[in-house]
């Protein structure tokens, strides 16, 4: 039987998300490791109106279930799993067929999971979800951070540059998870924002995505800089203020960040700073 998910399933989802997800060859990028972290994530998600958690039952014994995270705006959908005890392409198929009949528009589906996870990439090719291509997670623990000098002043975004942020950020990075607008409304909930000034001009910026539940691990979500003013060092200025506000709160041991295989110089970068390879992950899309 496949169901849509409630509150009364929690323990069940949690149970088999937790034990599944801390096993390389079965991770979805998309979930938390931490049991507490997942419980919440999948506790806000069944009582959302727009995300939805889709489980597949065998004598009322939960067996598979994957999660739906929904921008309506980018009619998108990030997907946590498929988490699955047997057949996995088959049951994964019929949950992934299910969830659509939820929802009225046609949402294009995001899946992020460990490259040894050859289930998911089987689940991918029966599919025919695109692959948009490898990306790795490195790591900064507090005692390898190098510290760098900083190229320009950086400052935390004022209230008048919020619209040069949102442009900016949306014509570096149009159509990724986090739209300009996502970054200022969590401002200050779990989002802190740095940036280069010059005459009035923002001309680059960073993220730091504090974590949840009392993580120990924060995250360098996003670097950018115009492109006008490249090649002067404020990619390295805006990381260093990331991870230097980062180490500034006790409970934080980790930064961690997201960068495509194929960016050499921006891995270069944050190997100077003394950032390390974590796990590998592979990135599709089904339209």
């Amino acid at each position: 039987m496949i169901k849509k998910c409630s509150v009364n399933d929690i323990k069940q989802i949690v149970d088999m998300a937790y034990r599944k997800n801390n096993e390389p060859e079965h991770n979805s990028a998309f979930c938390y490791r931490q049991y507490d972290s997942i419980q919440h994530d999948f506790m806000n998600c069944l009582t959302s109106d727009n995300n939805a958690v889709v489980g597949y039952y065998k004598d009322d014994i939960l067996i598979g279930v994957i999660s739906f995270y929904v921008d309506e705006e980018k009619e998108t959908a990030d997907c946590g799993g498929p988490f699955v005890e047997g057949d996995f392409c088959k049951i994964a198929k019929e949950m992934l067929d299910y969830a659509k009949t939820l929802y009225k528009k046609q949402l294009c589906f995001n899946f992020f999971f460990n490259k040894r996870n050859i289930e998911c990439i089987s689940f991918m090719n029966l599919i025919c979800a695109e692959n948009k291509g490898n990306e790795s997670v490195l790591a900064l623990n507090r005692n390898d951070y190098i510290k760098q000098e900083f190229a320009a002043p950086v400052e935390k975004l004022l209230p008048e540059y919020t619209a040069q942020l949102i442009e900016l950020h949306d014509s570096i990075f149009p159509g990724v998870y986090v739209s300009g607008k996502d970054i200022i409304q969590f401002i200050g909930i779990n989002r802190e924002v740095f940036c280069i000034i010059d005459n009035g001009c923002l001309i680059g910026y960073s993220v730091l995505k504090t974590p949840p539940y009392g993580g120990i691990t924060a995250t360098a979500e996003m670097i950018a800089v115009d492109e006008k003013y490249r090649g002067k060092g404020y990619g390295r200025t805006l990381l260093n203020a990331v991870v230097k506000e980062a180490f500034s709160h006790s409970g934080i041991d980790i930064v961690d960040l997201v960068v495509e295989n194929a960016n050499q110089n921006a891995i270069e970068l944050y190997s100077s700073f003394g950032f390390k390879l974590q796990v590998e992950n592979c990135s599709y899309q089904l339209k």
